[in-house]
């Protein structure tokens, strides 16, 4: 009896509708494993090449649970391909997902779930499905830095980049939401547009307590380098920074050598005296910055803009 008699061959596949749906994957991986057993029967001459792996969207219209028949699959057609060609060679690795873990299952499998339900009857939307927005309390509960490494003058930290966007896009529609905003989750959002910014080789966000008004530190080192140090104020309305918060980080900047210019960014105004004190103008713009809100938004403006960066 020949080869082909033992082995009936596989049934056919069955067709899906939705090509994304988990259930052609879970048809793909049956079929590769009648295929595996027709070459513990030796019936298969031919070296099986695995086809590539699907590509998923990026509107999150694959279920969690797809990803994970596709990668199973995906391992599977591997082993069988490394036991037929010795010259095998794995695909590239599986793709990136958000480092910050700030997408639930939960919550790909909703999106997905309304996305092929306004795909199956699209004539009832005239217009594009679009996710409602995130609400802003949930924004600010997620993280938008990750200390690395304690020094001595505080953490150096790198920035989480999707939940720092978001934040900063809902705040360049509505700057009212700065407000909402604790003091020192304030500090973080401007320390992580500093390496967010990709201009600086190390960003240190000071402790709460005892940073002798340096709130971030950002260095650039090599040619040109720079030392900047910044007094964060996270003030409510018509509360305006003064003179003498001013005059504390100037002492701070001059009492450091290292330090190449110091910044006090406020979410308010300044106390219109500052303008007329020479001991502070004298070094305004090349030693010392004064940044009020409307200059925060336009600073914020530039980052979010990659044409301008």
């Amino acid at each position: 009896m020949s080869d082909e008699e033992k082995t009936p061959p596989p049934p056919p596949r069955p067709q899906v509708v939705n090509p994304g749906d988990a259930d052609l994957i879970v048809a793909i991986d049956e079929e590769q494993r009648q295929r595996q057993a027709k070459i513990m029967m030796g019936a298969v001459a031919p070296p099986f090449v695995p086809p590539p792996r699907p590509v998923f969207v990026e509107d999150g219209s694959a279920d969690a649970a797809a990803i994970i028949a596709a990668n199973e699959q995906h391992r599977r057609r591997s082993f069988i391909a490394a036991m037929q060609s010795p010259s095998f060679v794995p695909p590239p690795p599986r793709p990136v997902y958000f480092a910050d873990g700030s997408a639930d299952a939960a919550a790909i499998i909703a999106v997905n779930e309304q996305y092929r339900r306004r795909q199956f009857n699209p004539t009832l939307f005239s217009t594009p499905f679009v996710p409602p927005a995130e609400d802003f309390a949930v924004l600010l509960s997620r993280a938008v830095i990750v200390p690395y490494k304690a020094t001595a003058e505080g953490q150096l930290i790198w920035s989480i980049t999707a939940p720092l966007r978001s934040i900063i896009e809902r705040i360049m529609k509505d700057p009212s939401l700065i407000y909402q905003v604790d003091p020192r989750a304030w500090e973080e959002i401007i320390a992580a547009t500093y390496d967010e910014s990709g201009l600086f080789d190390e960003v240190t966000l000071t402790p709460r307590s005892g940073d002798r008004g340096r709130d971030v530190i950002a260095v650039k080192k090599g040619f040109g380098s720079v030392r900047l140090i910044e007094s964060v104020k996270r003030h409510s309305p018509g509360t305006k920074t003064t003179a003498e918060e001013v005059q504390a980080l100037l002492g701070v900047l001059l009492s450091d050598p290292q330090a190449s210019k110091g910044i006090v960014s406020t979410t308010w105004e300044f106390a219109p005296m500052i303008w007329e004190n020479p001991q502070i103008t004298q070094y305004i713009p090349h030693r010392l910055e004064l940044v009020n809100r409307t200059d925060l938004l336009n600073r914020f403006a530039e980052f979010t803009n990659p044409n301008k960066k």
